[in-house]
């Protein structure tokens, strides 16, 4: 199951459940406009994709995204819009996935967890310190 955040047609992320089955072989997640891409595939024993490179053309983004991959554990997500108004509270598990599209948001660890976060580069942990705020999350 895939679900869409979206308040008055913005979308602030989307959740992609570990219980998600593609439909197709290869399924395109996220427009092909996005400035972030996400698909899946779904390929048979001794199916091969055969080497490849994407082709290399100059990107401009203008927004932030961020991809989060539960690979086990148990978290609830905070979604903010821009103005730090909370719009949604879920829970995702092992497995689940939700990709943020230029919004704050915040996480609550329920259990022990192991995640996997990728997010538009250049990236320097030390010098791009994140914009934060104070919200309660207990």
């Amino acid at each position: 199951m895939i679900k869409q955040i979206v308040k008055n047609n913005k979308k602030y992320a989307t959740i992609i459940y570990s219980e998600y089955k593609p439909a197709n072989e290869v399924n395109e997640i996220l427009d092909s406009n996005s400035s972030i891409q996400f698909l899946t595939f779904t390929k048979n024993k001794n199916q091969i994709i055969k080497p490849h490179r994407a082709n290399i053309k100059k990107k401009i983004t203008n927004d932030n995204n961020e991809i989060l991959i539960i690979k086990k554990g148990l978290v609830e997500i905070y979604i903010f819009d821009l103005k730090k108004i909370l719009i949604k509270k879920i829970k995702l598990k092992t497995n689940d996935i939700v990709i943020f599209y230029d919004c704050y948001h915040a996480l609550k660890f329920l259990k022990k967890t192991l995640l996997l976060e990728f997010k538009n580069g250049p990236y320097n942990r030390e010098t791009d310190i994140p914009k934060r705020f104070d919200f309660d999350l207990l």
